[in-house]
């Protein structure tokens, strides 16, 4: 009974040290979009201790997300999605527009990596173009020129007189795991509490 009690506890103290000092990281190798079309993905989630060594990972891409919508396993999960967890949008809506302060801090624990996006933006008028690209190209640095430790981007305006876009991002960014659990579990304890 005694070595079954502190195989339990050790077994709780290693699972709270590695919710401690994990973290999580989201590395976009690929992702192409023209238009609304997605013509490549493939994403890397892993878990970090110290964000150095990593002990466990799971890699997504246009394979396997194919493998799941021809197996319906997509369908389920977005049946699963509206019936469970989307139900009460409204009050989710309401949640988050209350607390966008709060979001915008639990944004700023994200740190972004590095950040290397490529763009050909497009439109039927010229002018809008010319518009569309200097806005994005002054806005990429401003909004993560802060953020990422490593930004490199080009965005460049396609003159042909119809409306495209092109982006490719190859970006890692990583949080730790306890802000995650710990947001989680604050908007979990605000949702219950709101419906009584």
């Amino acid at each position: 009974m005694t070595i079954f009690f502190l195989i339990l506890v050790s077994i709780v103290i290693l699972s709270g040290l590695l919710l401690r000092f994990s973290s999580v990281r989201i590395n976009i190798k690929e992702l192409e979009i023209i238009n609304t079309k997605i013509k490549k993905f493939k994403v890397k989630i892993s878990l970090n201790l110290f964000n150095k060594i990593q002990w466990l990972k799971l890699t997504i891409d246009q394979n396997r997300l194919k493998k799941l919508k021809d197996n319906n396993k997509l369908e389920i999960l977005n049946k699963i999605l509206r019936t469970k967890i989307l139900k009460d949008y409204e009050n989710i809506g309401k949640i988050l527009t209350k607390n966008w302060k709060k979001i915008i801090g639990e944004a700023s624990k994200v740190r972004i990596e590095k950040l290397n996006l490529n763009a050909f933006i497009g439109t039927e008028s010229a002018d809008t173009t010319a518009i569309a690209t200097s806005i994005a190209s002054i806005g990429v640095p401003i909004i993560f020129g802060r953020k990422a430790e490593r930004l490199s981007y080009k965005i460049k305006p396609i003159y042909e007189d119809k409306n495209y876009i092109f982006l490719s991002i190859n970006c890692t960014i990583s949080i730790k795991l306890v802000h995650i659990f710990s947001y989680a579990f604050g908007n979990f304890v605000h949702i219950m509490g709101s419906e009584h």
